[in-house]
């Protein structure tokens, strides 16, 4: 058989020697595929920066004993002034836009 000729029992084409063609097309296809790695890299490294930029300011603590009736803000200033010694005059400048019970078993992302 020859270069590019049909087999009479498979529709396969065999060629004995690379082409020029298909040797640019495959340089081609590695080139594109290596973009398209180089941009995936990329596009993670860019949403891990994202995700860690929006956690930067959370603060999770544990263990702070919270009852339903009570205010959890308060809660709070009480248990950074008692617990962290952090003086009233600091905690007094510090503010919270949200503040949340966790349950009491947490995502592992959070321990």
């Amino acid at each position: 058989m020859g270069c590019g000729e049909f087999s009479q029992d498979w529709p396969i084409v065999f060629f004995t020697s690379p082409s020029t063609t298909w040797t640019r097309k495959l340089t081609v296809c590695r080139a594109t595929l290596m973009s398209i790695s180089s941009d995936d890299r990329k596009m993670r490294e860019t949403l891990l920066d994202v995700q860690m930029r929006n956690m930067w300011n959370n603060l999770v603590l544990s263990g702070i004993a919270v009852r339903t009736e009570e205010n959890p803000q308060a809660t709070l200033y009480d248990f950074l002034q008692r617990q962290l010694k952090i003086p009233s005059d600091i905690v007094k400048t510090i503010t919270f836009h949200q503040i949340r019970n966790l349950p009491l078993f947490l995502p592992a992302h959070y321990q």
